[in-house]
């Protein structure tokens, strides 16, 4: 199994937040988001932009050792619409 420099891989997630704002059409640099990258043995990289109750932009970066992620399912959840 492939052993990836965990502080390489923040470019590499990095980069994929950058493909997929293009392609869901929304600002990485503005915009409040939860990016999963996971990897093999429930481990993850999570990167999350959100803004404060002040309204400060913050972004988290964390490397978890056990992330479960599920297939989706097919809906969407009433508080945030179906956009």
């Amino acid at each position: 199994m492939k052993v990836f420099d965990y502080k390489e891989q923040f470019d590499v997630v990095k980069d994929r937040i950058d493909k997929m704002a293009e392609e869901q059409g929304f600002d990485p640099k503005t915009d409040e988001f939860v990016f999963v990258q996971p990897y093999s043995k429930t481990q993850a990289i999570i990167i999350s932009a959100v803004k404060d109750d002040d309204g400060k932009r913050l972004i988290k970066m964390q490397v978890q050792d056990l992330v479960f992620v599920d297939d989706p399912i097919d809906g969407v959840l009433d508080v945030l619409g179906d956009d």
